[in-house]
């Protein structure tokens, strides 16, 4: 009797974990993907360093994009990709392939990113067009930009940056760890900071965040 009742106990904080915490299934879904994959390929675990290798990227961009969201209805940003390709682009460019040029190519790098996310700024706070729109419209603007001054070039990266991508910690890629890292940086920011929790404030009730003696603007 006392073990049924315990075992029940147990199902129902299980069941309730999974209803408060539904983005677990994305997870488990990665898993079960991740495991067909393995199942099929030659080198799983080569298939599996590779594929959170490029995740990296991308992790990187969910962070960014998550936060933007996060800060309120309608806010996002469209011109992610075009920003990364006229970044990447014009550092590596800075770079011309050598060692020496590395701290001035992400020197170039944060700039152009600083310099194309204030002009978006500026379209959405001073000539008011909403975020969609102005961050839309921005990318196609960078888009032609990065095909006029970089269309065809061949330039190789810098020996020192091949060599620290490619690096491990632990059988996992460096950049890898690094974002586990950085994500977990965010996390507590967001959670346990009175910074995060008035980003998420203004996020869910803007005017109710302004009551609070939230700074909104």
């Amino acid at each position: 009797m006392y073990s049924s009742a315990n075992t029940l106990g147990r199902t129902n904080l299980a069941s309730d974990f999974l209803s408060k915490n539904r983005w677990i299934w994305s997870y488990v879904g990665v898993v079960i993907l991740y495991m067909l994959i393995g199942a099929v390929s030659d080198k799983p675990f080569q298939t599996f360093t590779a594929s959170i290798s490029f995740s990296s990227f991308l992790i990187l961009v969910g962070l960014g994009q998550m936060l933007v969201i996060t800060n309120g209805p309608g806010n996002i940003d469209l011109s992610i990709p075009y920003t990364l390709a006229f970044a990447g682009s014009f550092s590596l460019k800075m770079t011309a392939g050598t060692d020496q040029g590395i701290f001035f190519g992400l020197v170039v790098a944060i700039l152009s990113g600083m310099i194309i996310g204030m002009l978006n700024f500026a379209l959405i706070r001073y000539a008011l067009i909403p975020p969609m729109i102005a961050t839309l419209a921005n990318s196609f603007v960078i888009r032609t930009l990065t095909i006029v001054f970089f269309r065809g070039m061949l330039i190789k990266p810098p020996k020192a940056l091949e060599h620290f991508v490619n690096t491990k910690i632990l059988a996992l890629p460096t950049l890898f760890v690094l974002m586990v890292l950085l994500s977990i940086v965010v996390h507590v920011i967001l959670h346990k900071t009175s910074f995060g929790r008035g980003i998420q404030a203004i996020g869910q009730n803007t005017k109710a965040a302004y009551l609070s003696s939230i700074k909104v603007n």
